[in-house]
This record gives C-alpha cells, structure tokens and sequence, in this order.
C-alpha cells in the first residue's frame, strides 16, 4: 500500500502546486484537465498491479507453507523409520549376543569326545 500512498501524494503535491499557481494568478488549473485524468488514470494501473503483487505474494506464501508442511511430513517420516531402525540393529545385538551366550553354555555342557573311545 506504500506505492499508492507515494502516487496518491505525488499527485496531491501536484495539485496543490498547481493551486498554488493558481492562487497567484500565473496559471489557471482545469480540475478536469488532460494531465489529471493521466494521473488518475495512473493511481488506478499502479492500484491494479500492486493488488496484483500481493496476490503472487500470497500464493508464493501459500506454496511455501505447502512445501515446508510436505518436508516437515517427510522429516517425520524418515525419523520415524530411523527410529525403527535403530530399534531393529539393537534387537539383532540383543539376540546375537543370546545366540553366542547359548552357544557357550552348549560348548560347556556337550560331551566330551575322545578318539581313544572309538578305539575300543
């Protein structure tokens, strides 16, 4: 809205400038006169593209909030799947270490074999 204030007082400056011109008695101003159509003219093109401005803005805005609601979606997603991971690495630890434990309690408990037992 900055633009259309900055137009709407350079053309109030105008018109006071052509008032005070008046006012002396140098020059007579036509309130209806070519150069003020132009400038309201003007005022209105700059109203246009200014609205038309902030509508990218707000769809530029609006893109980005769905993209930054897409990765956060994704973010959770990979962290969840990690977290999964690393849950299924510490129970395959948790049952090598079981697989190795139970080998050693049969190693300990197995029989005994001697060659000097097939001998006889």
């Amino acid at each position: 809205m900055s633009f259309i204030r900055f137009v709407v007082f350079v053309a109030l400056i105008l018109t006071v400038a052509a008032g005070q011109l008046a006012s002396h008695g140098s020059a007579q101003v036509d309130l209806n006169s070519d150069t003020r159509r132009s400038l309201e003219a003007d005022i209105l093109e700059y109203e246009r593209l200014l609205a038309n401005r902030e509508q990218e803005l707000e769809d530029i805005k609006a893109a980005l909030g769905d993209t930054a609601s897409e990765l956060a979606s994704r973010i959770a997603e990979r962290d969840a799947v990690s977290a999964e991971l690393a849950e299924r690495r510490r129970e395959r630890e948790q049952l090598n270490a079981q697989i190795a434990e139970l080998e050693a309690r049969l190693a300990a408990t197995a029989w005994p074999t001697s060659t000097n037992d097939s001998a006889s």
